[in-house]
């Protein structure tokens, strides 16, 4: 774990800034955004003191180039408190005495699962830099990654999860391998080397303090809004090398967060698992060798719990829930319906009919993204739920 010293020891003092122009950006076409930050850092520096900013329009230019850019820029402490707009002493607070909250939620399959998320204070600051870590992946993302990633809504309006499990789609054979304690095998060192990598190019000091706010007791904390879109920095050598080894042999791989799938047309053999397995074992993740499953003809196959055997869709058990959960919202109204659902006493608490109608509402929303908007059952149950409520 990183030593937590005051700014003031890690970072000299920055020169006067000089101001060239009316501050406007210009992004000539093909230039990385790398190449964008080199050429335009005074405009950037400038931009993060007034938090203003003048654009001038360009087809290579886009929201995500200008946010990675400013992210990009940053060389000391007075850009990094400029970035978060906060005083230096409340950074260093952050940093020197970062506050979570550490609780366990139940896993689907037993278990517990340990959810440390940050402060207020702590989680505006992560929020503002997920959004340009966010950016700057989007300006090189991985078409194999689907998890934590800017989607473009318009382009593909299908959710994450169904956007990683169509390529897998009516193949032969599925291999699911999970990836075991993702995101706290991550350590404090790899968050530091990433950031002093090639993909950020920060010097140690400004990669230091960036790591000490996004790590906690050494490792990603999983609840941080930081934590998701790091793994995905992490994980992009090992994406690119599954990538590569995929289109070798002719199968198809995507990741979801600590979800890796492959699929092909041919039986996964022991040689080929086990290379996998080294790949995975070479970029420093271990295996939950309670979750690596191989289901070929006749199986019923999945991806990130989609249904994938000759289309998108959802388990036959979520279809007869949802049509037993409208069933009893209609023959016994909310209050029942509710407590039958959450299993409650007979007292009901006041806002737990919200919370089902809702949550109901989410399910029936899921088989639309899932079957297509079009498909009889997701309009079924639409008209019902809507005759209902």
């Amino acid at each position: 774990m990183f030593r937590r010293v005051p700014l003031r020891s890690t970072f000299a003092e920055t020169s006067k800034l000089k101001i060239s122009g009316n501050g406007s950006l210009i992004l000539f076409a093909h230039m990385t955004v790398y190449e964008f930050v080199e050429k335009q850092r005074p405009e950037l520096k400038q931009s993060l003191r007034t938090q203003t900013m003048k654009i001038k329009s360009s087809p290579e230019l886009t929201k995500h180039t200008i946010s990675a850019g400013l992210l990009l820029s940053l060389q000391n402490a007075q850009d990094v408190c400029a970035y978060f707009q906060l005083p230096r002493a409340v950074l260093e607070q952050l940093i020197n005495s970062p506050k979570y909250r550490s609780f366990s939620i139940a896993k689907k399959r037993g278990g517990k699962r340990l959810i440390q998320a940050p402060e207020l204070g702590l989680m505006k600051v992560q929020r503002i830099l997920n959004h340009g870590l966010q950016s700057l992946y989007a300006c090189n993302p991985n078409p194999s990654v689907f998890g934590f990633v800017i989607n473009d809504e318009q382009a593909n309006p299908a959710s994450p999860i169904v956007q990683n499990a169509a390529p897998h789609v009516g193949k032969a054979y599925v291999l699911n391998i999970d990836l075991k304690d993702f995101f706290p095998s991550i350590r404090a060192h790899r968050v530091k080397e990433l950031f002093m990598s090639q993909q950020f190019r920060f010097n140690e000091q400004t990669a230091t303090v960036l790591t000490l706010l996004t790590t906690y007791q050494g490792r990603l904390p999983q609840g941080a809004p930081t934590s998701p879109i790091i793994t995905n920095f992490i994980c992009a050598k090992m994406d690119a090398e599954m990538r590569k080894i995929a289109n070798d042999k002719g199968w198809t791989y995507t990741r979801y967060a600590d979800d890796l799938t492959f699929s092909a047309d041919l039986f996964f053999d022991a040689e080929a698992v086990a290379e996998i397995r080294s790949m995975i074992v070479s970029n420093h993740f271990v295996i939950n060798e309670k979750k690596i499953r191989q289901k070929g003809k006749g199986r019923r196959k999945e991806v990130t719990g989609i249904v994938v055997n000759t289309k998108p869709n959802v388990k036959r058990s979520y279809i007869r829930q949802v049509r037993a959960m409208l069933h009893d919202l209609e023959k016994n109204g909310r209050t029942i319906a509710s407590a039958n659902h959450f299993k409650n006493s007979p007292v009901v608490r006041e806002n737990d009919h919200s919370v089902f109608i809702n949550r109901l509402r989410g399910y029936i929303s899921f088989i639309g993204q899932v079957r297509g908007k079009e498909d009889p059952i997701f309009l079924r149950f639409q008209e019902k739920m809507k005759a209902l409520t």
